[in-house]
């Protein structure tokens, strides 16, 4: 006990003099990692040590290392002025992860509650439906939610430390949280009911509610349209009043106040851009349905990506292959740190359609795009090179998955062996994937999210044109056990970590399976197709049988090791178990 007295000193004294020697306030520091005041000043006098994730998070927001939090200088702290991009409040606002994915599955739960409190996150041991106080309070806590921009979680049977609390036998504590009966009361006080996806889950012997909350679609904050009261010794207690707006700060409800509004309103400014230009978009689509425009004048890249990818099957449907690479041929020449977002979308769309028309030249020409992108990177830059790498790594998984469903295992292949920067001597990652993993990790875009996965099939959830071979009930909102979108993602990684598996020997960097963060039932399907019979030679083309049975150990292993972690399950299916205990090593 006392060499942990002794390290929560030693922290305590390291982030009270980086928050004075950077000008950053209580308030701002909580705010900026999405916890409460009370939270920051318990670390500051040495009553509690953050978490493992917030730690690593309070690491970022400073530039430091873990390790420089936590070591003993003596009151002197390692010079850290060059790794920031100017001073005090001018320094360059890291994005830190958002939890909000839609997701109400168990898994999402797990990784919620491994989270913490947060601005997006609220912890709550019981909801009292059977009090005025308490219906007031779920409203407030729901209003403020649903106004923040990203939306959040309620999580309820849990402690503030995220323990179940709730028996199984105690279950009228939170059976009267459903969705109707909240949307019911949210009617009576608000002026519009925020989407909400209410689900309950057993947790050893435990039982924990999610309720999702969606931010508005208009990305507008909604008001109280009448006071929320309830009467104490027949005095009157507000929770809320008419004509307030609340929202989610530094893990609390707090009143709006003029600095929120640039966050609140910069959403709705790109609403209202995409409205603009969809408008323009369906002109020229009318046009060119009516064969007013010239059909290979219409494969417009700076066109709306729904406008773009229909004329993009119509050129590949009607075999017009020059339209398309002069598209190629531009984003070759265009595609660059500046026109990264612009055209990545665009990139991702042309890998798609082109997998499904079989004209795999596109793909690999996407491919090469892209990781000539990515080879200009140093992933140790800054927050915004380490964003990048995130969304083109969810872009590779989405032309991984298509490429998955398409049986076009040759592009699985590419995708995957493509070779991360050099680095120190010759050291450098077997897969660019791992490293723009690793740099979106280091720059806490996603730590407990489900990494890339839960990234991509969010994209392909809300954007068609990201997956053009399937249906809405394919990517459903609330993740299932019918999910092929994520079954196909899960199932392009599981290939992947084989791949790298097989061919790190002496090069460095390996793999860590995202897939982890689901159950292993979601790559069964390719792993009996990679050990089958029939299927060796074909989707892991190249490989021995020795090859295969050591990449598949290993990746168990490690799969194995952080599923007790994040408490899923991942074994292998007796007939894999059975072919690599054959031919391991």
């Amino acid at each position: 006990m006392e060499n942990e007295k002794s390290i929560t000193q030693i922290f305590a004294s390291n982030i009270r003099k980086l928050r004075s020697r950077n000008g950053v306030t209580g308030e701002e520091l909580a705010s900026a990692l999405r916890v409460s005041q009370s939270t920051v000043s318990d670390w500051e006098n040495a009553k509690k040590m953050p978490r493992e994730g917030s730690l690593e998070k309070i690491a970022a927001y400073f530039g430091v290392s873990k390790t420089e939090l936590l070591a003993d200088y003596s009151g002197i702290l390692p010079n850290t002025s060059d790794r920031y991009y100017g001073h005090s409040t001018n320094r360059y606002p890291l994005t830190l992860d958002s939890a909000f994915d839609g997701r109400v599955d168990i898994e999402k739960l797990r990784l919620l509650i491994d989270m913490g409190e947060r601005d997006d996150v609220d912890f709550k041991s019981a909801i009292d439906l059977d009090t005025p106080k308490g219906k007031l309070e779920l409203v407030k806590d729901i209003a403020a939610m649903s106004n923040s921009p990203d939306g959040g979680y309620l999580i309820v049977g849990v402690s503030d430390d995220g323990v179940p609390v709730t028996s199984l036998f105690e279950t009228s504590k939170c059976d009267k949280v459903d969705a109707a009966k909240i949307n019911d009361l949210l009617n009576k006080y608000l002026e519009k009911i925020p989407k909400i996806i209410v689900q309950a889950h057993e947790m050893d012997s435990f039982l924990v509610v999610v309720i999702c909350v969606f931010p508005h679609e208009d990305n507008l904050p909604v008001p109280f349209k009448r006071s929320g009261q309830f009467e104490v010794n027949k005095r009157a207690k507000h929770v809320f009043r008419e004509g307030e707006i609340y929202l989610r700060e530094s893990a609390q409800n707090v009143h709006i106040k003029w600095s929120h509004w640039p966050r609140l309103l910069a959403k709705r400014d790109q609403m209202i851009r995409d409205e603009s230009r969809k408008d323009i978009d369906s002109i020229v689509r009318q046009l060119s349905d009516g064969g007013i425009l010239n059909p290979s004048i219409a494969l417009d890249v700076d066109a709306d990506n729904l406008v773009f990818s229909n004329e993009l099957k119509s050129a590949y449907d009607t075999s017009r292959i020059a339209p398309i690479e002069r598209v190629l041929s531009r984003l070759r020449l265009s595609f660059s740190s500046e026109s990264y977002m612009k055209y990545l979308d665009k990139l991702t769309i042309i890998a798609c359609e082109s997998l499904i028309a079989g004209h795999i030249e596109h793909s690999n020409q996407v491919i090469d795009i892209m990781h000539t992108c990515f080879s200009g990177h140093n992933r140790y830059s800054d927050a915004v090179v380490s964003a990048k790498l995130m969304n083109l790594v969810a872009a590779v998984y989405i032309i991984g998955s298509m490429a998955v469903r398409e049986r076009q295992w040759i592009i699985v292949k590419e995708l995957s062996l493509r070779e991360g920067t050099p680095r120190v001597g010759d050291y450098y990652t077997t897969s660019w994937i791992r490293e723009m993993q690793v740099a979106a990790s280091q720059g806490n875009l996603f730590p407990k999210t489900g990494l890339m996965i839960s990234i991509a099939r969010r994209a392909m959830h809300v954007h068609d044109y990201l997956r053009p071979d399937l249906v809405d009930i394919d990517v459903p909102e609330v993740v299932g056990a019918n999910d092929y979108a994520l079954d196909s993602l899960c199932q392009f990684d599981f290939l992947y970590c084989i791949w790298v598996n097989a061919h790190e020997s002496g090069r460095g960097g390996g793999s860590y399976p995202a897939s982890v963060y689901y159950n292993s039932s979601r790559v069964d399907s390719v792993a009996d197709l990679v050990v089958g019979d029939k299927s060796k030679g074909t989707v892991l083309a190249g490989l021995s049988d020795v090859d295969i049975a050591g990449a598949l150990e290993k990746l168990y292993k490690t799969a194995g090791a952080e599923s007790l972690r994040l408490r899923t399950n991942w074994f292998p299916s007796g007939r894999t178990a059975d072919f690599i205990n054959e031919h391991k090593p």
